[in-house]
């Protein structure tokens, strides 16, 4: 009896030993539910190079379905590794639909937080699709997004790379300047994507069939897991599976294989990996130089 109970606590000391201990730092992030029509990400947030966490807290949300009034109020709520903060709070508007503007996408790039989503205006005219927050408010990014058919317009994503910034959505112009659903800026000015009109995505490429990546500070466009035609219209070029950002246009780097899952990076290297592959493969001057196996 005596060696079955020192047997036990052992047991229950051993484990109690190895177990993971988790520590509560601060209180969490507070959520509003709602009902949203088309979806929302509750949780979306970025994190600094500072290790300061930024997350999209919705305040109000309109529910009337009227065309022309629906809006939407967020803040970021922002943690210090102490206790969370709060942003400012900020409307945008949907003034040409009767979805109620979300977000979509926000990114910590180059010490200001950028937001981009489904709002066609935003409060005190500080622009439709993209705002930026320097750390005190909230600002324009002096780009003046437009489409042609307003009831459907957003910005997806925002990416940085290199001191320059990348967008992508459903706009398809900025004054005097037809984009289809592209932008950049290069560190002075925001600029359509390609050498030559027609900028942006041509053709049926469209936003849902090309994937944007920023690794080691370019920017890399690919066909993710797409069934044929394995190919991306942009710029008037057309380019198969992967593709990297350079002045202005993309340039096309050749993979070997059919279908890709992801990129990543390995020692300041781009890694392709491929579907259904059981190898990571490192990527350097447009060619494979080395695969490693992972199982």
């Amino acid at each position: 009896m005596n060696k079955r109970l020192l047997l036990y606590i052992l047991l229950i000391t051993s484990i109690n030993s190895n177990a993971q201990i988790f520590k509560k730092y601060a209180d969490g992030l507070h959520v509003n539910a709602f009902f949203h029509q088309q979806g929302i990400n509750y949780y979306l947030g970025s994190v600094d190079q500072n290790g300061l966490a930024y997350y999209i807290q919705y305040d109000t949300v309109s529910s009337g379905f009227k065309y022309g009034e629906e809006f939407t109020q967020v803040r970021l709520q922002i943690y210090n590794g102490i206790s969370w903060l709060c942003s400012p709070s900020v409307k945008i508007y949907s003034l040409h639909s009767i979805d109620a503007p979300r977000i979509l996408d926000i990114q910590s790039i180059d010490g200001n937080v950028y937001i981009t989503g489904s709002f066609d205006s935003s409060e005190n005219n500080l622009g439709a699709g993209v705002l930026k927050f320097n750390g005190q408010n909230w600002e324009t990014i002096g780009a003046d997004l437009l489409q042609s058919f307003p009831d459907y317009f957003e910005v997806k994503q925002i990416l940085g790379f290199n001191k320059q910034l990348f967008i992508t959505g459903n706009f398809d112009s900025i004054p005097g300047l037809r984009v289809n659903g592209l932008l950049w800026y290069d560190g002075f000015t925001w600029k359509a994507v390609g050498n030559s009109p027609p900028y942006g995505f041509g053709g049926v490429s469209g936003t849902d069939n090309v994937y944007f990546s920023t690794v080691n500070d370019s920017l890399y466009a690919y066909n993710k897991n797409k069934i044929k035609p394995d190919s991306m219209v942009i710029g008037g070029d057309v380019y198969r599976r992967l593709a990297v950002f350079e002045n202005g246009v993309f340039k096309q780097i050749y993979y070997p294989f059919e279908y890709l899952s992801n990129i990543t990076t390995y020692n300041n290297q781009l890694v392709v990996i491929p579907t259904f592959q059981f190898n990571l493969h490192i990527i350097n001057f447009s060619q494979v130089i080395w695969a490693m196996d992972i199982f």
